[in-house]
């Protein structure tokens, strides 16, 4: 790089500056780790997943695209903001290895610089990392106040891609409020045209579009925008980057949702092999996939072969702490649906518990864990505990989609709590209508509620098809 600037003449000393900026901020990034790792601080398996995440050097050899990310300021402004800059690089580094109180305390101490140093494309993105941490812990409204401050800011300081990263994932934010959703969808798609629709950007774009999509329950839209996003990661990073197989594995839990199990599976499959062959089988990217290939096993209701590889995933999931906690509501969520297709409803209520403590004051992880436990509540007699989380379940869930499948449970249950039959009904009626793009077990529930609200003949024809349907899967049909 000196050569090509010093002798050959083949750049200029403005590119050379942003070459090396770029460097130094993956350095810091890199260092970061490695302090770490010195001081015993990080497992290596946690070690693994962080190095498979660091920045890629050839993003600071590509002229052009530095050139035009960096035109917002002035060499001297690039400057003064690189301190800070490699600062939060330290912190995304730090909350790679589970180390999120360090990185927070880093975030908000260079939020103040950035604040007092009146540089808006810094202070935007400062304000994507804090927004970003207040989404790990599940606090929704923090996280839009920053991301739309730093959409403001970075749009006006003609900060491009940063204005595309804070309204994608702004967007995310309000998957359960649909005009606002597809509102900032708009401002974000703008950003994207601004920022020159890399694969990069681009791919992430489509990545959150489709995680926005799949909270609302609308899986092909959402199974589509996956299918995008894989291609231009590919083209990006290439067929087994880490960007890549997380799009992989989220359009396999389109298929998962929309009933779609073996290809599912074949997906979830794929991806644990090449986990465990390039970090190793205890690695924590390895544990991760264990975790989504048990869940698409019970999905596909193989409940005998998912419970060992869920219980082992909940041990080894202890030693990566709370870096971890997306993958541990995982197996909770999965561990509960196993008792519950067992029957074993007194063993399952602890998971869904647990399941509300990890999910912290995520909605649509709280919505999700509701939607669970409310039918375990209610066949243990909590009549009151089950009205409770169905009402939340649902209010949550319909906001967000009218026609979301996961509705089923919570309006099977409610209509079996409710007195007046014609009000019974109508919720019934919306259960079965919905649980035809829902889990088989759950239709089988809903018919068979149903059932107990109608006159024949319509009793008998519905009781026959849950019974055909609970025959499916093994089990017997409500007492």
């Amino acid at each position: 790089m000196c050569l090509a600037t010093r002798v050959r003449g083949e750049q200029s000393d403005e590119l050379f500056t942003l070459k090396t900026l770029c460097l130094d901020r993956q350095m810091a990034h890199f260092s970061a780790v490695v302090e770490k790792l010195s001081a015993g601080a990080v497992e290596a398996e946690v070690l693994a997943s962080a190095l498979a995440d660091l920045p890629r050097t050839a993003g600071c050899q590509d002229g052009d695209a530095l050139v035009f990310h960096n035109a917002s300021e002035t060499a001297a402004e690039r400057r003064a903001a690189q301190p800070v800059r490699e600062q939060l690089d330290r912190a995304v580094a730090l909350s790679s290895i589970g180390q999120d109180d360090e990185a927070a305390k880093l975030v908000a101490d260079g939020l103040a610089k950035a604040r007092t140093s009146g540089l808006a494309p810094l202070l935007s993105e400062a304000l994507v990392l804090e927004g970003q941490l207040a989404v790990r812990r599940g606090d929704g409204p923090k996280a839009r106040e920053h991301f739309t401050e730093a959409y403001r800011l970075a749009s006006a300081s003609r900060h491009d891609a940063v204005a595309s990263r804070a309204a994608t994932e702004l967007m995310v934010t309000y998957s359960a409020a649909p005009d606002a959703m597809a509102a900032v969808r708009t401002f974000a798609e703008a950003a994207l045209e601004r920022a020159g629709r890399d694969d990069d950007t681009e791919g992430t774009f489509h990545f959150y579009v489709g995680l926005a999509l799949f909270e609302q329950g609308h899986y092909e839209d959402a199974e589509r925008e996956f299918e995008r996003a894989l291609k231009l990661r590919i083209a990006r990073y290439g067929e087994q980057a880490p960007a890549t197989r997380s799009a992989r594995v989220n359009l396999a839990m389109t298929y998962e949702r929309q009933l779609r199990a073996d290809k599912a599976l074949a997906l979830y499959q794929d991806a644990l092999r090449a986990d465990e062959a390039e970090f190793g089988p205890a690695s924590a990217p390895a544990v991760r996939s264990r975790v989504t290939w048990a869940a698409g096993l019970v999905a596909a209701h193989r409940y005998d072969v998912a419970l060992p590889v869920l219980e082992q995933a909940r041990q080894e999931l202890e030693r990566f702490g709370a870096v971890e906690n997306d993958a541990r509501f995982t197996v909770l969520d999965n561990l509960g649906a196993v008792l519950e297709a067992k029957r074993r409803w007194k063993d399952a209520l602890p998971f869904r518990e647990e399941q509300l403590a990890v999910a912290g004051e995520d909605e649509f992880l709280l919505a999700l864990t509701r939607t669970s436990s409310c039918r375990t509540r209610l066949e243990l007699g909590d009549r009151d505990g089950a009205a409770r989380d169905a009402e939340a379940a649902r209010a949550y869930l319909s906001a967000s989609n009218a026609d979301h499948p996961a509705q089923v449970t919570p309006l099977t249950v409610l209509g079996r709590l409710e007195r007046d039959d014609a009000k019974a009904r109508a919720l019934l009626e919306r259960a079965v209508a919905l649980g035809k793009d829902a889990d088989v077990e759950l239709l089988a529930d809903a018919e068979w509620a149903l059932a107990e609200r109608v006159a024949e003949p319509r009793r008998a024809t519905l009781k026959a098809q849950a019974r055909a349907r609970y025959a499916q899967l093994g089990l017997n049909p409500p007492r």
